[in-house]
C-alpha cells in the first residue's frame, strides 16, 4: 500500500484504501482519490455541481478527483452514508484486472457516475465490509482480495449499465460457462469462479440470471457430472477418485447428485459403458 490518506473514520483506514460511516452537515468539498458513496439509512439531500436529489440506499455515486458534491441530512437522527476511499493508482490497478480502459472510461465519463444499488449489491457489500475489517492487518494478500470483492460490488454495476450492456453481458455469460467448465473451477467450486473471474459472487450470479433460469450452483452440479461420465470411461480411475476429481468430498452425496443428473448410479454408468464396448475399467462395488 501507499502513503497513508488522512481520514477521519470511525470504522477503519489502511495504506490506500478505507471506509467510514457519518452523518454530514452541509460542506461541499472534492477530493483527491476515488470516493464511492451510499446512503446506508435514512433519506440524505446529494448536492453536486449538476444538481440535487434525495438519496435513499438503492443509488450510489462513483466520485473522481475533482467532482464536487455534499450530503446534507437536516440534523436528523439515524441518518447515515458510508464513504469508500481508494487512491486512483490502487482503483486503476483493480479496474484493469476486470477491463484494460475501465480506469480510464471512468475518468473519461461525462457526468457524475450515479448508479443504481440493488438490494444483493447492498447487502453482499456490507457483508464484505464487516468481513473485512474484522481481518488482521497482517493478513495483506486476504485483505487485497476482499477490497478487490467490495470495488468489484460497484464496478460491475457500471460495466453493466454504460458499457454497452447486452453486448458486454453475453461475453461475460459465456466467459463464465467456460470457466465453470475447467477442472480447477470443478474441483474449487464457486471460491475458485470467483477467483478464476476476477468478479464477485453478486456479480456472477446476477449474470447468470439475466441469461438462464438456472442458478450459480446448478450450472456448477450440471458441468461436474458431465466431466464426471467423461472421467467414469477412463478405465483404472476409482470411482472415489472421479468423485474428488469433480469437487465431491462426500462419496455419498456424489452419488446421489449422479443418479439425480443422470438416472444410474456412478457405479451402474460405468458398467453400461463397458457392455457397450469401452475398454473394462476398474470396478468397484462400493454403493
Amino acid at each position: 500500500m501507499g502513503k497513508k490518506i488522512v481520514f477521519s473514520t470511525d470504522v477503519f483506514i489502511e495504506g490506500d484504501f478505507g471506509t467510514h460511516t457519518i452523518q454530514s452537515a452541509y460542506n461541499p468539498h472534492e477530493h483527491s482519490y476515488i470516493e464511492i458513496t451510499y446512503v446506508l439509512e435514512g433519506e440524505a439531500l446529494h448536492i453536486t455541481t449538476h444538481g440535487r436529489e434525495m438519496l435513499t440506499r438503492n443509488t450510489f455515486y462513483i466520485l473522481r478527483p475533482k467532482d464536487m458534491h455534499t450530503y446534507v441530512d437536516f440534523g436528523q437522527t439515524g441518518v447515515y452514508h458510508r464513504d469508500i476511499i481508494c487512491a486512483p493508482a490502487l482503483f486503476r490497478q483493480i479496474c484493469r484486472q476486470l477491463l484494460p480502459d475501465l480506469y480510464d472510461k471512468i475518468l473519461a465519463d461525462p457526468d457524475y457516475i450515479r448508479l443504481p444499488f440493488p438490494n444483493e449489491n447492498f447487502y453482499m457489500t456490507e457483508d464484505l465490509i464487516k468481513k473485512y475489517s474484522s481481518l488482521p492487518f497482517e493478513e495483506k494478500e486476504l485483505r487485497y482480495a476482499y477490497i478487490k470483492l467490495i470495488l468489484g460490488q460497484f464496478l460491475g454495476v457500471y460495466m453493466n449499465t454504460r458499457l454497452h450492456p447486452t453486448d458486454n453481458e453475453n461475453d461475460l455469460y459465456f466467459k463464465i460457462l467456460s470457466a465453470i467448465r475447467t477442472p480447477t473451477v470443478l474441483q474449487g467450486g464457486i471460491d475458485e469462479l470467483v477467483k478464476n473471474l476476477n468478479f464477485s459472487h453478486g456479480y456472477i450470479c446476477r449474470i447468470i440470471r439475466q441469461h438462464t433460469d438456472k442458478t450459480l450452483i446448478s450450472l456448477l452440479t450440471e458441468a461436474r457430472i458431465q466431466y464426471a461420465c467423461h472421467l467414469l470411461k477412463s478405465p483404472g480411475i476409482s470411482i472415489a477418485d472421479v468423485a474428488y476429481n469433480v469437487g465431491y468430498e462426500s462419496f455419498s452425496h456424489f452419488i446421489q447428485l449422479f443418479r439425480k443428473q443422470v438416472g444410474v448410479t456412478p457405479f451402474q454408468y460405468r458398467k453400461k459403458q463397458a457392455e457397450n464396448g469401452l475398454p473394462a475399467p476398474y470396478f468397484e462395488r462400493t454403493e
